[in-house]
């Protein structure tokens, strides 16, 4: 793999391992192989370290002595605790973008969106659900931006990596599908109230989406782990 000019080593280290973890090539419980990653990336032995160290420190692996670099397996009660914050969280970045928007800002959703409606009627493959999963986020981090406040903004991007990174390790599961029709009649009911400036219909659509869209994610994960 050729680096990416303009990004550092430690930055596209990051990056990788991260996406292996979030599309759930290593599982739970699994190793990142750091020779592995060096070879894909064609980079030394410390940048994958460092890289290997942010995650550490968000806590998306636990570096264990003698052993190398784990996925950790999270308890499910964390993740229904998490979901239910971050869909609040969500909610009130709507209602402040529904104050704030400027035009050009929704423009910029506005396209985002049209790409999520090409995928809507479509066959459902891998390939759509990396791309859903993509411009899902994009959507989200515009609506972030909306805000008009870079420091909570920051915050907004850390839980949504939060979020991708539960759903793709909780219940020992890493199959979980996305819809992405129902998302986006979601995501417009978002939008139409943001578009109105319209605070706290901007906020209760947003936590309605967050909610449904858990809920169909956990109707992918066998009872017995749900019951944990």
């Amino acid at each position: 793999m050729r680096h990416q000019r303009g990004v550092s080593y430690v930055d596209e280290a990051y990056k990788y391992v991260k996406s292996l973890i979030f599309d759930g090539h290593v599982k739970p419980g699994g190793r990142i192989e750091i020779e592995v990653v060096m070879s894909h990336l064609g980079v030394s032995r410390q940048p994958v370290r460092d890289a290997i160290n942010r995650l550490a420190m968000a806590g998306f692996v636990t570096v264990i002595p003698q052993v190398g670099c784990v996925v950790p397996t999270i308890d499910p009660g964390d993740t229904s605790d998490f979901f239910a914050m971050f869909g609040v969280f969500e909610g009130r970045m709507a209602a402040l973008a529904a104050e704030r928007r400027t035009q050009a800002q929704l423009d910029d959703a506005a396209a985002i969106s049209n790409r999520i409606e090409g995928l809507v009627n479509g066959k459902v493959t891998s390939e759509v659900e990396r791309r859903f999963r993509e411009y899902n986020r994009e959507l989200h981090a515009a609506i972030h931006a909306m805000a008009a406040s870079p420091t909570v903004e920051r915050i907004a991007e850390l839980l949504l990596d939060r979020f991708d990174y539960y759903i793709a390790t909780s219940f020992g599961i890493l199959d979980y599908h996305f819809r992405p029709g129902p998302a986006h009649r979601e995501h417009e009911d978002v939008m139409l109230a943001i578009v109105a400036a319209a605070p706290d219909r901007a906020r209760d659509a947003m936590e309605r989406h967050i909610e449904h869209a858990v809920r169909r994610i956990l109707k992918t994960v066998p009872a017995d782990l749900t019951a944990r």
